[in-house]
């Protein structure tokens, strides 16, 4: 047996009245307690000094903490005892004039005086101790007596009898004492049966997700046999495949050569002409683009016939950026990325010469397909630089017909006359110009128009 923890509180003052008789107190009530107290069985016990009043403190705890009160009783004790001169304690004067009543109830716990005098009370249920004078108001022999003699009777009357309790051969009720046990070991298989339960229950779990993460293995395992098959068909497939397009690709009557360096795919193409949704011809010229499977690109450019268009003055088409021969593929792009994942040479080839051969004159870049000679129905080439029924945009350069709106406008102005006239294009005029009324002209949106006028 033993208590782990003792511990000396100044609630509400010191023990012996001042600071220095505290720490002599605490230094003989703390070896005393573990000498007298041999078979008490507690984690922590505290002490505190009270004021002589009664109180409702339950701060115990069975089996885990015990709180002595010194001068203090409990709620609805009985009433104090009173001697002017002091009582005889044990046979000895002393100067202590007052002892608190005990309560005397719910099975509690009385030590008594020789004489039989009340001095200290213990409760098992709440696990709490008063003494019912005022022993630390000094520190002196008698006091440190009194102390050692209320201890050795709580051994005796409390502490011991509890050993006695739990021994099998002195219980006179060794029922209660199996019972207990039994109790005990049935709480504990409790436990481990329930944490037994527990840890089966997640087991089952855990094998019911083996065993799907198995069955997805499984599938995915069957998919990559599958997969695997399929790939070593097409490597043995590939170079015949390979070779018929390409065959296919030379073979074609827009095709003038292939040629195929470091894995890239170069077509040259014969005379080329592109249509726009209105059924007009414009001679394109002879092209040339490059196909890479491993990363789709592909990149067109103009061998003899570049004009200006929408990105530079030497643009290959009208779809196509001269600087870099990127195309504005629009939803050709997801077709050409599928068709090179699937190494489909011919049908690459096809759908390129399909992208060439038209332009969409309804955007901004398309629409600059009038750069280019037209075709007449004769197959003649009209220059589209003298031609008689076309004009050019002032502003973005490109060419429209005759009967294509235009507009005078003028980009500066100096007072109240404007200067520097242009002729633009519709698409322009929305952009970059405005109707001026105080010069009753379209003028550029950046022209000022006088103050105060």
């Amino acid at each position: 047996m033993a208590i782990h923890d003792i511990t000396i509180k100044s609630y509400r003052e010191p023990l012996g009245g001042n600071n220095v008789n505290h720490v002599k107190w605490e230094r003989y009530i703390i070896p005393t307690m573990r000498e007298q107290l041999q078979s008490a069985n507690l984690r922590d016990l505290i002490v505190y000094n009270l004021q002589g009043a009664s109180h409702s403190h339950e701060a115990g705890s069975a089996g885990r903490t015990l709180i002595i009160y010194a001068n203090a009783t409990y709620s609805g004790a009985g009433e104090p005892m009173e001697m002017s001169d002091g009582f005889v304690i044990n046979g000895e004067q002393t100067s202590h004039t007052k002892i608190l009543g005990a309560k005397g109830t719910e099975g509690n716990v009385v030590i008594r005086s020789e004489e039989g005098l009340p001095l200290a009370e213990y409760s098992p249920r709440l696990e709490e101790m008063n003494i019912l004078f005022n022993l630390f108001s000094v520190y002196d022999q008698k006091s440190k007596d009194l102390f050692k003699y209320i201890m050795k009777k709580f051994e005796e009357l409390v502490w011991y009898p509890k050993t006695l309790q739990n021994s099998w051969k002195h219980t006179p009720n060794k029922e209660a004492l199996l019972a207990d046990l039994t109790e005990r070991f049935k709480r504990q298989k409790e436990q481990q049966l329930s944490e037994d339960s527990y840890r089966h229950r997640e087991l089952l779990d855990r094998i019911d997700e083996y065993k799907r993460q198995i069955n997805t293995l499984a599938q995915t395992t069957q998919q990559l046999r599958r997969t695997i098959d399929t790939e070593t068909n097409n490597i043995n497939n590939l170079s015949s495949g390979l070779i018929k397009d390409i065959e296919l690709v030379a073979e074609h009557k827009q095709v003038e050569d292939i040629h195929i360096i470091g894995g890239v795919f170069h077509v040259f193409t014969e005379d080329m002409y592109m249509y726009t949704q209105s059924g007009d011809r414009y001679y394109l010229g002879k092209m040339k683009f490059t196909i890479n499977l491993s990363n789709t690109d592909v990149r067109f450019y103009n061998r003899n016939n570049p004009r200006r268009g929408y990105w530079t003055s030497q643009d290959p088409h009208p779809h196509v950026d001269g600087g870099n021969g990127n195309p504005c593929l629009g939803n050709v792009a997801a077709t050409i990325a599928e068709l090179c994942s699937r190494n489909e040479i011919y049908a690459l080839v096809l759908t390129c010469l399909d992208f060439l051969e038209n332009a969409n004159t309804s955007d901004v870049a398309g629409e600059r397909v009038r750069n280019w000679d037209r075709v007449d129905e004769d197959g003649n080439l009209i220059n589209s630089e003298s031609e008689q029924d076309t004009w050019q945009c002032d502003s973005c350069e490109s060419s429209y017909g005759d009967n294509d709106e235009r507009v005078y406008v003028y980009e500066n102005a100096d007072g109240h006359r404007v200067s520097d006239e242009s002729c633009v294009c519709s698409r322009c005029l929305e952009n970059d110009y405005r109707y001026s009324e105080f010069y009753d002209e379209y003028v550029h949106i950046d022209v000022e128009e006088p103050e105060g006028d």
